[in-house]
């Protein structure tokens, strides 16, 4: 019966949780969120996270649960400011001549799960907290006094099992 409504939190949980979740080969839109005044305003990108799987994580069961999870992440980006240096998750780089950025890393995630006993029912557990370290993608503008944020967009951390 136990192994039940552990099975039921857990399928409960993963309902319960919202967002973009990373799937394979996933892929967002970059939100540009500067003023029409800056330079960069109206610039584009994406960000793609392909090849994610879990690099470890443990089970303290029925207490605790952690995954870590990992992913290779590609930042693109169009109509940039030429020769400008720009930030991102996976490294900083500067835009070819025509305003374009793409790179390349590794990117991390993890997804934990903690439970609590029911002092009423021996064995029965509740899931009481649900954490994700999701992959925020920045993108900034760089400069030697200051960074200006450009485009963002998240990923959130798969929901595990």
């Amino acid at each position: 019966m136990k192994r039940v409504k552990l099975a039921v939190a857990l399928v409960v949980a993963g309902v319960m949780f919202t967002g973009t979740t990373v799937a394979a080969d996933s892929t967002i839109e970059l939100t540009c969120v500067v003023g029409s005044d800056d330079p960069d305003f109206g610039a584009t990108g994406e960000a793609t996270l392909t090849n994610v799987h879990i690099v470890g994580g443990y089970n303290m069961y029925p207490y605790f649960r952690e995954e870590r999870y990992e992913g290779d992440l590609t930042v693109t980006c169009r109509g940039l400011t030429p020769g400008a240096t720009y930030s991102t998750p996976v490294g900083k780089s500067k835009a070819d001549r025509r305003g374009n950025l793409v790179v390349q890393g590794t990117a991390e995630m993890a997804k934990s799960w903690t439970y609590v006993s029911d002092p009423n029912w021996p064995d029965t557990y509740y899931l009481v907290l649900d954490f994700s370290s999701d992959v925020q993608v920045d993108v900034a503008r760089m400069s030697r006094k200051t960074s200006i944020l450009l485009l963002t967009g998240v990923f959130v951390a798969p929901a595990g099992y």
